[in-house]
């Protein structure tokens, strides 16, 4: 089932966030980002990219029937996959991040983020990714 993998991939990535913040102190913040409202936080590890909106003003889609954590404010990108995708997460990736000023890029492995005022917009070399703000999110 492809969803599952996502949501076990997501969940794989979390744990790594908790492991290493935990284990390496600051060192974990070099790998992760938030947008100057705060209210996104990405971390970056083994070619996956999870950003996650701490406050959306809409709906989500449907929670899938096999995710049975938290469903709709998780997304992530990897450098090989063919499209971004919520993921099914029972955690955050939020976290004490440098943060990525309007108008700046991130970019690790392939995997790109700019940031301005309307949002974050997050891609692979393929063209995959993710649009995030508080008020919409859209997979490409």
């Amino acid at each position: 089932m492809r969803r599952m993998g996502r949501a076990a991939c997501g969940k794989i990535l979390a744990g790594l966030v908790v492991v290493s913040g935990s284990s390496l102190g600051n060192a974990a913040a070099d790998e992760g980002f938030r947008t100057p409202s705060g209210n996104i936080m990405c971390y970056y590890s083994s070619g996956e990219l999870r950003c996650d909106v701490m406050q959306m003003t809409n709906r989500p889609p449907p929670r899938p029937s096999d995710c049975e954590q938290d469903w709709g404010s998780a997304f992530a990108v990897t450098t090989r996959s063919a499209r971004g995708f919520r993921i099914c997460a029972g955690d955050t990736v939020a976290g004490n991040y440098r943060t990525l000023g309007y108008g700046k890029a991130w970019r690790r492995d392939g995997i790109s983020c700019s940031s301005a005022k309307t949002g974050l917009t997050c891609k692979n070399r393929r063209g995959a990714g993710f649009q995030l703000s508080r008020a919409k999110q859209r997979v490409f």
